[in-house]
């Protein structure tokens, strides 16, 4: 036995690994925490094959969860999602860290010594096989009790460390786990209950069904946009039955945004507490503010919405108009939208009901929950690229780490720039490509900007780079998250691709 598999050994035997094998049924804990700021219930059961569901209920809710094959989330708004990329790996590693089965001979992880900053520590370094994330686990060396883990993320490290364990039937459980984010925000989990299920599992994604959502079929599914002269779109949506300005509507936006004056004038209260994120590598802390009620043509959502809130009077000096927010995931998830940016025409349709004959999809690719698909680069690098609305009359953006690994910049002529976001400036090179290649057309000579590595939404290492407005102006796109699919309809060719 060489010296990686004795110091795995020492830890299995520590927190019991082998007796989880031998529970009939699940490990069952349950307790309450702190998410986002939010008190709430907490949940995870899971079993010795590497399998388990978390549930969170309180003024925000979130379930996740593994069933052997798929990693999965869910949330208040009756959407579930199969997980990929970055956000697969991260659920699969603090979970898997957490139960311990990152110990397992047949857990699909890597697992290497690292060097130890603290003595009587010792650290592993952990990766899912074929993943990208290398995360670190620092273990007790006096109980050889896991401690920490670290996982890296675009926007800072991800830390989950465990505590105050409790021996229970030939297992050691921590009845105390912290989560630390960006900006200060801590997420806890505190077990009060430990026992076991002999029932069968429930680990598998549930059903996705919007909740709350309503379509008017008497309002036209082609709603009031404008457009700004950089290219951004913008449309009107009614937050708990008040107009209170212009949103831009943007597939970039994970999480839905407001200004403190939209929100005030619409008296949404304030609650919880969370980070903004975008292009820098800043991660400012922000409030969420509630709504009930989002109307925007045809669609009502009546369920309860949490939008980060933002000062975004840097985005309206830049635009030159007022911005009361972004409208993102909260639309898309719910809803199958087209969206012309050049026309410009945006309509929203009932997913339930849409005609879709004579539309070609392709399959679109939800990683941190913005759309992905794939394209190529001068003939040679193709991969995924993330569709941004809110990019406005920008060309391409190509994330850092695809740069440096493909050596992108070389060779290039060009203009030192900053990118200007909601984390921050990311520097960039200022230059073009040769040829690029999306559902169908070529572009050439395309504007592009080469960014540094820094930290931030442009420091993506799963994907190639950003598509904005001057490619996707392009097409007609017709986007359906639900069935993870598009559809891109050529504007000068008149056809799909």
């Amino acid at each position: 036995m060489n010296e990686i598999d004795v110091g795995r050994r020492r830890v299995r035997e520590a927190i019991g690994l082998d007796r989880l094998r031998t529970v009939t049924g699940r490990v069952a804990l349950s307790g309450f925490g702190e998410f986002y700021g939010t008190d709430v219930s907490c949940r995870l059961e899971y079993d010795g094959r590497g399998r388990f569901v978390t549930a969170i209920d309180g003024r925000i809710r979130r379930s996740t969860g593994f069933d052997g094959e798929c990693a999965w989330d869910g949330d208040g708004s009756g959407v579930s999602r199969a997980l990929e990329m970055d956000e697969r790996e991260t659920l699969l590693l603090s979970n898997w860290f957490r139960t311990g089965w990152w110990l397992a001979d047949e857990c699909p992880v890597d697992v290497a010594f690292a060097d130890s900053t603290t003595a009587g520590e010792l650290a592993f370094s952990i990766r899912l096989k074929g993943g990208v994330r290398c995360a670190r686990v620092v273990v007790d060396g006096a109980t050889h009790r896991p401690r920490t883990l670290s996982v890296p993320s675009a926007f800072g490290e991800l830390v989950w460390t465990l505590d105050d364990w409790r021996e229970v039937d030939g297992l050691s459980i921590p009845r105390r786990v912290e989560h630390r984010l960006p900006a200060n925000v801590t997420q806890t989990t505190v077990v009060t209950s430990i026992g076991t299920r002999r029932a069968p599992g429930v680990y598998a994604r549930p059903a996705s069904a919007p909740a709350h959502v309503r379509f008017d079929a008497s309002i036209p599914s082609r709603i009031e946009v404008e457009r700004a002269p950089t290219g951004h779109l913008f449309v009107r949506p009614r937050i708990d039955g008040k107009d209170v300005g212009w949103f831009i509507l943007d597939t970039g936006a994970a999480v839905s945004v407001i200004s403190p004056e939209a929100a005030d004038e619409a008296g949404l209260p304030v609650f919880g507490k969370t980070f903004g994120a975008g292009a820098g590598a800043a991660t400012p802390s922000a409030v969420f503010r509630e709504s009930t009620g989002f109307e925007l043509g045809p669609i009502e959502i009546s369920a309860r919405l949490a939008y980060t809130q933002l000062d975004l009077s840097a985005n309206a000096a830049a635009l030159g108009r007022s911005v009361a927010g972004v409208v993102g995931w909260d639309l898309f998830c719910r809803a199958i939208v087209s969206i012309d940016m050049t026309e410009p025409r945006v309509e929203i349709f009932d997913g339930s009901s849409h005609d879709d004959a004579g539309l070609e999809w392709q399959t679109v690719f939800l990683h941190g929950r913005h759309p992905h698909v794939r394209a190529r680069v001068e003939g040679a690098h193709e991969g995924l690229f993330r569709l941004d609305t809110g990019g406005g009359s920008a060309g391409l953006f190509f994330h850092s780490p695809a740069v440096e690994r493909l050596r992108l910049s070389e060779g290039r002529t060009g203009q030192e720039v900053g990118l200007g976001g909601a984390g921050g400036t990311a520097k960039a090179l200022m230059s073009h490509v040769e040829s690029f290649e999306l559902a169908g057309e070529r572009f050439e000579n395309l504007p592009a900007f080469f960014v540094a590595r820094g930290f931030g939404a442009f420091d993506d290492p799963y994907s190639l780079g950003t598509i904005a407005g001057a490619v996707l102006g392009r097409f007609k796109m017709v986007l359906d998250y639900e069935r993870r699919r598009i559809a891109f309809i050529s504007r000068e060719r008149g056809h799909h691709p």
